[in-house]
């Protein structure tokens, strides 16, 4: 039995593409327990999503999944049959996607798509029980006059507003994990921060484990305790938040932090990395960050096998050669 609330070892996740097997997920491990929060980066297309949508079972038929341990609450995720899901998904896991306008049916009111994911996992709740919970579900999450708008549909609400909504049905069944993957990329900046201060003061009632997926660096600076950096499928350095992001061990790491914007900085002063991640065909022979990288790239280490992820000082992990441990 793990002491953790979710531990995975060694996850892999694979696509057949034509006669091309296409690895998206490859030999990923991450813990984390009740109340932390794991913030998961990378540029678009490292397999974060992939990651994340493993754990509720929801991958597409062509995915083959391969692990030494998915462990949930005691809850093998790696044998669960298709009818056991409905037990965690929407109940024990609850999801916050990226974009609200695709996550919420358009032809259903706001009130009926609430009322069916309480439904689902409470059947003994009257309609009388489960319109007051969703009443006070949209009331926590911070919408004004929530009684009034449980006939409203999807298009008559604010992307703000839209995206409260599904954390309200995310959190409906007290879930014990919450993963929200990029959860703020479709809103501006203002919203932005309301909904991330939502979901700060969401975790701390409920002393929630959340999973918190973005591909800004600022952004999962103010709301993790531990950070995961996520490069073609693997990860390639963790610790805590505050230390990974001040004193960045592995080169992409530090790239990411170079390009992110400073205030201060001169407008011509923005760097990007060079070159494009591996497409994830096949067997990656070296490190699969060598070629954009400006330290080992002519290392013979480097060129021959790709790095695993050690133990570093502390609570941190790193996985370069270039890095002494």
């Amino acid at each position: 039995m793990s002491s953790h609330l979710l531990e995975i070892r060694n996850l892999s996740v694979r696509f057949q593409s034509g006669s091309h097997q296409l690895t998206a997920v490859d030999g990923v491990d991450l813990t984390i327990d009740k109340g932390e929060t794991l913030g998961i980066v990378g540029e678009s297309g490292c397999g974060k999503t992939v990651l994340a949508t493993s754990l509720l079972g929801l991958l597409p038929s062509s995915a083959r999944v391969a692990t030494h341990r998915l462990q949930f609450s005691g809850i093998d995720l790696s044998n669960v049959p298709s009818g056991g899901w409905r037990s965690i998904r929407g109940r024990r896991i609850g999801m916050v996607f990226q974009d609200p306008t695709t996550a919420l049916n358009p032809l259903r009111t706001i009130g009926s798509q609430l009322a069916e994911s309480i439904a689902i996992h409470d059947r003994s709740a009257t309609s009388r029980e489960i319109r007051k919970r969703i009443i006070d579900l949209l009331e926590s999450v911070g919408i004004a006059g929530a009684s009034g708008r449980l006939s409203d549909y999807p298009h008559q609400w604010s992307g703000g507003m839209r995206q409260r909504a599904l954390i309200a049905m995310a959190i409906s069944n007290s879930p014990d994990l919450l993963i929200a993957d990029e959860p703020t990329t479709a809103l501006d900046v203002t919203i932005q921060a309301q909904v991330l201060e939502l979901l700060r003061s969401i975790q701390r009632e409920r002393e929630l484990a959340m999973i918190f997926i973005s591909h800004s660096l600022g952004v999962v600076n103010s709301i993790a305790d531990r950070i995961s950096v996520m490069y073609a499928g693997r990860i390639v350095e963790s610790g805590p938040c505050s230390e990974v992001l001040t004193t960045p061990s592995h080169p992409y790491t530090r790239a990411l932090i170079d390009c992110f914007p400073e205030i201060g900085r001169s407008r011509g002063s923005l760097v990007a990395i060079d070159g494009q991640p591996p497409r994830h065909i096949g067997k990656i022979d070296g490190c699969r960050f060598r070629d954009r990288c400006n330290v080992g790239r002519d290392r013979l280490d480097c060129v021959s096998h790709d790095p695993v992820l050690k133990r570093a000082a502390g609570d941190r992990s790193v996985a370069c050669h270039a890095v002494v441990i």
